[in-house]
């Protein structure tokens, strides 16, 4: 995993699939969510992509676009999730913290384990308001 920080988008394999989102967001975000809900065991690519896709949902919901790389700012005003994506997501994050999950397995190995987990339950909660709100 190339990754230079904890953040949604501080790695090779979230900005792969925000090269995929910018030219079908609804695709890129429907098979991250779709991969991580439903594999067995998450490998890091695929954990990566659900978080990002997870970010994006969570900033089209609750308009919050900072931190975020300006590709996916831009792509949060050119798409609108349906009601059932924020529910998804969370399902995603679930598996993405998992025992099943490569990408929790290697976070929970280095010295920014609860940096990364607090970044996850911070992008839990923004997805719980905007499906309550």
């Amino acid at each position: 995993m190339g990754a230079w920080g904890y953040g949604p988008f501080e790695n090779d394999s979230a900005l792969d699939w925000v090269s995929w989102a910018e030219e079908d967001t609804s695709a890129a975000v429907d098979s991250a969510l779709q991969q991580a809900t439903s594999a067995g065991y998450l490998d890091v690519d695929d954990g990566s992509a659900a978080v990002a896709a997870a970010s994006l949902i969570a900033a089209a919901r609750d308009g919050d676009t900072a931190g975020l790389p300006e590709e996916v700012a831009a792509l949060v005003h050119d798409w609108q999730p349906d009601d059932s994506h924020a529910a998804r997501a969370l399902e995603a994050l679930a598996a993405v913290v998992g025992a099943e999950s490569e990408l929790a397995a290697l976070w929970r190995e280095g010295a920014t384990a609860a940096a990364w987990e607090r970044t996850i339950e911070v992008l839990r909660e923004r997805l719980l308001r905007a499906s309550a709100g």
